[in-house]
């Protein structure tokens, strides 16, 4: 009997649609991908070829079947969907982590996860209220990043606090220290609020609070944009020399 059902977030099972976010969880977590079903149609695209044969090797059951695609998918095009175990590894102690306060939109929270990735900050507090970070929309947005990720929930950011003990730098606009000149110390977490009402101010008195360098044409950034721009810069000040 087919795993596939429409995404519950109660559940223990999530999905990855489309061919990158499904190769990404193949390669990167086997044990816990449950089964792929895919298009004849896609048999001309070679990522489905090597998601196949990956699959093969590694036991992972496949089978065909387009109208399940599109249903799970919920979009035209979709070649692949997998089912997979949401169980991803917890936040490691000692490393450098990004906190997120009541992120609200998937879209945003799987291309913040991509970022992430990008400038090797593999670690993600996540504050609740927040978005699902194993909906299947947050899962295509990061684009199989999230496979990448050590995650955990926390009920408040006191509760972050009280369990790792990262140097705090938070995110904010108006505040005399700027990204720029700020010094980052290892292991440090990078603390942003929501898409709506930034960071509180009973949050951002505990850390550093760091402001991005821009015009007054606007009062803030899209998150996502304020994720990126902090994370290259403290990618260039921190990285080894290569």
């Amino acid at each position: 009997m087919s795993v596939f059902k429409p995404y519950d977030k109660r559940s223990d099972i999530s999905f990855t649609m489309g061919v990158y976010p499904t190769y990404e969880l193949l390669i990167r977590l086997p044990g816990k991908t449950l089964e792929i079903a895919y298009t004849r149609d896609g048999l001309r695209n070679k990522g489905l070829v090597d998601i196949l044969a990956i699959a093969k090797k590694a036991g992972v059951h496949t089978f065909e079947n387009a109208q399940l695609v599109g249903k799970i998918a919920k979009r035209e095009g979709a070649y692949v969907v997998a089912a997979f175990k949401k169980d991803l590894p917890r936040l490691e102690p000692g490393t450098n982590h990004v906190v997120l306060v009541n992120p609200s939109d998937m879209g945003n929270l799987g291309t913040t996860i991509r970022t992430m990735a990008s400038f090797g900050i593999n670690n993600l507090a996540i504050i609740k209220p927040s978005a699902d970070v194993f909906d299947p929309k947050t899962v295509r947005a990061s684009m199989g990043s999230l496979f990448q990720m050590r995650f955990d929930y926390f009920s408040s950011y006191a509760d972050y606090r009280t369990k790792f003990h990262n140097h705090l730098y938070t995110f904010v606009t108006g505040s005399q220290d700027m990204l720029a000149a700020t010094n980052f110390v290892s292991p440090y977490a990078l603390v942003f609020g929501n898409e709506g009402s930034g960071l509180d101010k009973d949050i951002s008195k505990h850390g550093q609070p760091v402001s991005i360098e821009q015009t007054t044409s606007t009062d803030s950034l899209n998150v996502t944009v304020t994720v990126g721009i902090v994370l290259h810069t403290v990618y260039t000040k921190t990285a080894p020399t290569r």
